[in-house]
């Protein structure tokens, strides 16, 4: 316990994969809920690949976001070594972990 220096969490950002996923479901969905009025626009032999592709592009941006939102990365800095990051921990997890830290170290320097 000594020998470290701090503990960090680092979560990634949900937006990026947010805001494309529901740009790609929008427009995953228009081509079905618009259908002759997009002939000029996507023709009809595109309009079925076009748009399971854009609703898989979201499932994938949805399963994206579901890890950044759930895992973050743990980075545990040590005096006399680099430091060490360990990824995909359970964001609840590690905060537990941190707090236990904080604890056990605010218990030491009060006696």
């Amino acid at each position: 316990m000594d020998r470290i220096k701090s503990i960090e969490l680092l979560r990634k950002s949900v937006m990026p994969p947010a805001m494309i996923g529901v740009v790609c479901l929008s427009l995953g969905l228009i081509p079905g809920i618009a259908e002759e009025e997009l002939v000029a626009i996507v023709p009809i032999g595109l309009r079925g690949p076009l748009q399971y592709l854009l609703i898989g592009a979201a499932a994938i941006c949805l399963a994206i976001l579901l890890s950044r939102w759930f895992f973050s990365n743990m980075i545990l800095k040590r005096v006399d070594a680099p430091p060490i990051t360990v990824r995909m921990v359970p964001t609840g997890s590690a905060t537990r972990f941190v707090m236990l830290i904080q604890g056990e170290t605010r218990g030491a320097e009060v006696t």
